[in-house]
């Protein structure tokens, strides 16, 4: 009769083991399934879309190591739905701005950056990873930072006097895997007077956070250029946090 009883309290115990085991798995968090979607993003750059490649075919996929595509097994169809529709939102901002007259769009993934020209009628905008190389170069604090607001907030725009280009450092950082948000630029004699053409830059990504630099240049020379630039994020979270720091 012990004999009977030990062996029905190990298979208790074993059962116990194996059921707390399955709830740990079940328990997966849409963080850890997106992290691993984020590396299978692509870009359209035709179309100016993101879109999810899981094509085993594709050329695509044979640069992700096996051992990620590997895990893609264990993302819930819950968290896959829920990321496309991720991307389905951000597709349909950029679409959106695109349409409203974005001058510049700046596309971001794990291992892809696309930044395109839609129009240079307005102030121009270099893609730059190298500072000026004036001697006169002022530090950030002289010219100061652009802060995003997000959606629904009331915000003013910034204004600043500087040379007839200027240099922004942009970095946007978010809860979520996509970050969109768009910068507007413009100069004139005055503050009040910022209405030479602005220019809008269009920025997303799917990696969960942006970086970026360029350089706006105005399109009359002079050493005082009243520059306006005005920052939105689109989104409403709090915890959304983005900036862009100013230099001459």
């Amino acid at each position: 009769m012990k004999k009977v009883l030990k062996l029905l309290t190990f298979s208790l115990l074993f059962l116990s083991f194996g059921c707390q085991k399955d709830d740990v798995d079940e328990v997966r968090s849409y963080a850890e399934d997106s992290r691993i979607l984020q590396n299978f993003v692509a870009i359209d750059k035709q179309n100016l879309t993101y879109y999810l490649n899981l094509n085993a075919k594709s050329d695509f996929l044979k640069l992700i190591p096996s051992s990620m595509i590997n895990q893609l097994d264990n993302v819930s169809e819950e968290h896959l739905n829920r990321f496309k529709s991720e991307i389905s939102h951000l597709n349909a901002f950029l679409e959106n701005e695109i349409r409203n007259g974005a001058a510049y769009i700046e596309m971001n993934t794990n291992s892809d950056r696309y930044f395109k020209e839609m129009n240079t009628n307005g102030i121009r905008l270099l893609k730059k990873d190298v500072a000026h190389t004036s001697a006169n170069l002022q530090t950030l604090a002289e010219l100061g930072n652009v802060f995003f607001y997000r959606t629904g907030e009331a915000s003013s725009p910034e204004h600043f006097r500087g040379k007839d280009y200027i240099n922004t450092q942009i970095n946007i950082n978010g809860p979520t895997n996509s970050i969109s948000a768009t910068l507007l630029c413009s100069t004139g004699t005055s503050p009040q007077g910022s209405v030479n053409n602005p220019s809008l830059l269009v920025l997303s990504s799917m990696s969960g956070f942006y970086s970026g630099n360029f350089n706006w240049i105005n399109n009359v020379s002079g050493d005082n250029v009243d520059w306006t630039f005005e920052g939105k994020l689109n989104t409403s979270d709090f915890s959304v946090l983005g900036y862009a720091s100013l230099t001459d």
